[in-house]
């Protein structure tokens, strides 16, 4: 996992943050890692995804697609809704909910696509088997959350892009090394971002 280096340039990120008056895990991210905001950043895959997560999380379509697109869009929605943990996960939560709260000094705001007694993020992913999609989390949007909604709970629920589809559903509790490491890099990023503002 990366380590908070605050060796390369961050200022961009820093000005980003500056300018909103707030922090979200993206920016965060982008100072942690020394990389320029891009706001007008859009592909098919994000727009793909965007609907995925509007059409299962809120019931929404934002969008029609080209017929094979919405099949896959149906296949998919079927493949969460019809999972046991999607279903728990689901029953009773508010959805793609705000939050804009202090959190160590700096101002922090959000959108929590699953919001219950846990917490839950969707993802949709080109990655096929449920180590590989593991390894690839970033546990710092989990600590951030964890920390904001003081919960204990966060999973992350992924979704393969190309049938069958698979899930690849894990509470980021079960990688307890990881989310610690996660939660004191968050801790000392705040900290630096706050220093900074």
């Amino acid at each position: 996992m990366p380590t908070v280096d605050f060796r390369g340039d961050d200022k961009p990120a820093l000005d980003y943050i500056r300018k909103n008056g707030y922090a979200s895990y993206s920016s965060i991210k982008l100072v942690r890692d020394c990389e320029a905001p891009n706001r007008f950043f859009s592909s098919p895959a994000t727009e793909f995804g965007k609907e995925l997560h509007s059409r299962l999380l809120e019931n929404t379509i934002l969008k029609k697609f080209p017929l094979e697109i919405e099949k896959q869009l149906d296949a998919m929605l079927l493949k969460l809704r019809s999972d046991i943990v999607v279903q728990r996960l689901l029953k009773g939560a508010k959805t793609e909910t705000q939050f804009k709260q202090s959190l160590l000094g700096v101002m922090v705001l959000g959108y929590i696509d699953i919001d219950n007694k846990d917490i839950a993020d969707l993802k949709t992913t080109s990655l096929k088997n449920k180590k590989t999609f593991i390894a690839s989390m970033d546990f710092l949007q989990a600590a951030l959350y964890l920390a904001i909604r003081k919960k204990k709970n966060f999973y992350y629920v992924g979704i393969n892009k190309e049938p069958p589809y698979p899930l690849m559903i894990f509470n980021v509790q079960e990688y307890p090394d990881r989310l610690k490491e996660a939660q004191d890099e968050l801790k000392r990023l705040l900290k630096y971002i706050k220093s900074k503002l």
